[in-house]
């Protein structure tokens, strides 16, 4: 079950998608699994971490781009100034 989830942009967005991807396949404790493209254009790019899944969507049903996660990874993710 996804349980956290993270809103990185209030629209779909590919570009911001590519961005959030790249970064996180920068987290070292993340292992990239595949990115799958719907008809629709959504995509959703899967990775593991503790035996567990994230999940980057870029959600034009919803019209969002978020990350789900079974565990909280607020740390992982954000970006510190």
């Amino acid at each position: 079950m996804l349980k956290h989830k993270y809103w990185v942009c209030k629209s779909a967005n590919e570009e911001v998608y590519l961005k959030m991807l790249d970064k996180l396949k920068n987290v070292s404790d993340f292992a990239f699994k595949y990115d799958l493209h719907d008809v629709d254009d959504s995509r959703i790019a899967i990775f593991e971490f503790v035996n567990t899944d994230v999940r980057l969507h870029n959600c034009q049903q919803i019209n969002e781009v978020y990350i789900e996660s079974e565990l909280d990874i607020e740390e992982l993710i954000t970006v510190k100034t």
